[in-house]
């Protein structure tokens, strides 16, 4: 292999692709910088590189996954706090007016 460090494009896999299965006689008069590419490309399916990324996707989208419902849970208690708050000062009030209303009451 060439000394520099040999990446492989989106493109490139695409292209690469169905020359994977070519014969040997067939690699012998392909471009070395082809070559090297189709070769990291045939280790790549080998190894499967690409499975450790799949992997960490994965895993990302069950974490995600995993705090909607959280987000929904805190969500509904912010809302039923909210409601409580809103029950508190309706019977703060409601008080208040009763108060009133006796004040008035006694005076007459």
């Amino acid at each position: 292999m060439s000394k520099h460090k040999i990446i492989l494009t989106k493109q490139d896999r695409e292209e690469l692709m169905p020359l994977l299965h070519i014969t040997k006689a067939e690699r012998e008069v392909m471009p070395k910088e082809v070559l090297e590419k189709l070769e990291l490309l045939q280790s790549e399916q080998e190894v499967g590189h690409f499975k450790e990324l799949e992997e960490i996707i994965e895993e990302s989208l069950q974490i995600v996954q995993s705090l909607t419902p959280n987000m929904l849970k805190s969500k509904s208690a912010q809302t039923h706090i909210k409601q409580q708050l809103l029950k508190q000062a309706k019977y703060h009030l409601f008080l208040a007016k009763r108060k009133a209303q006796r004040a008035r009451h006694k005076t007459h």
